[in-house]
Formats: structure tokens, C-alpha cells, sequence
């Protein structure tokens, strides 16, 4: 998702979010992510929009971020061991700082301790409106 800056800058980040189908969903969360640029160079990024040529480079930029680490990370974290594993070391990392994970993160973190549910996959793929083809290659 594009974040356009609000007092007029001319300059936008790119936030993203892994949004696991095995877990039920009342809404769209965006817990499990971060900004693009935090992904690429450890800092948020904004990048600039304001003449013809600069906004050509920073959307080859972020087409560059978005193949070479985003779609990356994607497939590494979306497996349901790799996010389980991901959400008990986060819930530890602040539960030592007296800190908790979120209500959503608490919730993901249950449902990936029980037998994956097949029927919830299928509920998350209509309510997010999928392809019929995705929905026939989980199904």
C-alpha cells in the first residue's frame, strides 16, 4: 500500500503486510509487516514524486525493493511454521520489555497451534475476493 506524505511533499512510502489465510479475519490487519523501506535499508524510505524524471527513478526503485526483497520475504514468511515461529519470538521480545503482542497477533498465534482449518482458508479467499484460479490451487 502507497502512503502519499500529507502536507505536500511530493514524496511517498510504501508500507506492507502479510495477511495469513489460516487465521480468521474480522478485518483487514496489518500487524506482520512494516514500511518498504525498513525491509531494504533497516530506515523508513520516502521516496520522491516531484518532477517527471525523479518519480521515473523512484518508481524503478520501488518495482527493484518490491522484486528483489518484498516478494522474498513474502515467500519465506507466509509458510504457517515460519509465521508461528516469527510470532512467539516477537511475543517474547516484548514480553521482556513488559510489552504484549497485539489482540490480532495473540489471536494468529492460537489459531497456529491448532490443526490448520481448511474451512477458514476457503471463508478468508472469498471474503478477500481471490481469484477463482488461487482459490482453486488452496482448495
Amino acid at each position: 500500500m502507497c502512503k502519499k506524505e500529507r502536507y505536500g511533499s511530493k514524496t511517498f512510502t510504501v508500507n506492507y503486510s502479510l495477511i495469513p489465510l489460516y487465521v480468521p479475519h474480522d478485518f483487514l490487519s496489518f500487524d506482520l509487516g512494516d514500511r518498504l523501506g525498513v525491509l531494504i535499508a533497516g530506515k523508513d524510505v520516502w521516496w520522491d514524486y516531484s518532477e517527471e524524471k525523479i518519480a521515473d527513478i523512484s518508481f524503478s526503485n520501488v518495482i527493484d525493493a518490491i522484486s528483489g526483497y518484498l516478494l522474498p520475504w513474502f515467500e519465506k514468511n507466509s509458510h504457517r511454521d515460519v509465521l508461528q515461529k516469527s510470532l512467539l519470538k516477537e511475543k517474547e521480545k516484548r514480553e521482556s520489555h513488559g510489552g504484549r503482542l497485539s489482540d490480532t497477533q495473540q489471536l494468529w498465534v492460537s489459531k497456529l497451534m491448532e490443526p490448520a482449518n481448511e474451512s477458514i482458508v476457503q471463508e478468508n479467499m472469498r471474503v478477500f475476493k481471490l481469484p477463482a484460479k488461487l482459490q482453486r490451487e488452496n482448495g
